[in-house]
């Protein structure tokens, strides 16, 4: 009934079994509310005759032919901007290719106005290009002016620069023989103080080679006379050290034939 308000929906399947066209509205409905326009399409919503059937045996009021005609529409005009803006963009593209098209085509033109023009000057002057003649009476023109100005420029800078390269080298040409002069005597200095510190050098090596020399044979000397008291003090010694040695050696050697003789006597 119209009076009921609108409720959720149960899933009852009611909608669908009741279809005359072999539907789905529960998806579309869901797909409606929800404005998937191309699931709709999907589920051939185009195909809905619009009978009211489904509404009426819905339990839950829902006015599905209200959803089903508000989806249609918004399909339709979707499709209509579509089919505008595709419209628009052709018409975009083909004036592109006009527009090139055309400058193309004035170009050409003007070329061969221009030519034209070219081979008619030619016969009234005698097969002479007056532009190109004129054009290189103008370079001429100014090349000559270029160089005038050069030559100018060339002439007042040799001028007035010339004195100052001239003082400016001579300055260098000073400053080099004054360097030259000190880098000479320098020279001669360091090798005056070279040789009179090599004279120094020798001397001083003599002496310090003869002082080496004696204080050597000093030492010489002294440990000779050393070794020969050690040698006077030690002798004596050495014979006394060789006399206790003979003692020992005939103790032992009469001790051992005493025990040779006491071994004989035993047996």
């Amino acid at each position: 009934p119209e009076s009921e308000k609108e409720q959720a929906c149960i899933r009852c399947s009611y909608c669908a079994d009741a279809c005359p066209a072999t539907l789905m509205p529960q998806q579309l409905y869901w797909y409606a509310k929800n404005q998937d326009h191309q699931k709709l399409e999907a589920y051939n919503l185009s195909s809905c005759i619009e009978c009211g059937i489904c509404a009426f045996v819905c339990p839950s009021s829902i006015p599905l032919v209200d959803y089903y005609r508000i989806a249609k529409a918004a399909i339709h005009n979707e499709k209509k901007e579509s089919k505008k803006t595709e419209v628009a963009r052709q018409r975009h593209e083909k004036r592109k290719v006009r527009l090139i098209q055309t400058k193309i085509d004035r170009q050409a033109k003007h070329k061969k106005a221009a030519e034209l023009r070219k081979v008619q000057m030619q016969a009234q002057n005698g097969g002479v290009d007056m532009i190109a003649a004129a054009l290189a009476r103008a370079k001429a023109k100014k090349e000559s002016r270029q160089e005038v100005a050069l030559d100018e420029n060339i002439a007042t800078n040799n001028n007035q620069i010339d004195p100052r390269k001239k003082a400016v080298a001579e300055a260098i040409a000073r400053a080099k023989a004054k360097k030259n002069a000190r880098q000479e005597i320098q020279k001669k200095e360091i090798i005056s103080d070279a040789t009179s510190k090599t004279a120094c050098l020798d001397n001083t090596q003599m002496i310090a080679e003869r002082k080496i020399r004696k204080a050597q044979a000093r030492q010489y000397k002294k440990k000779k006379s050393e070794i020969e008291a050690d040698n006077i003090k030690q002798e004596p010694q050495k014979k006394i050290d060789a006399d206790t040695k003979k003692e020992k050696i005939a103790m032992i050697i009469a001790l051992a034939k005493a025990k040779k003789t006491a071994q004989k006597e035993h047996k």
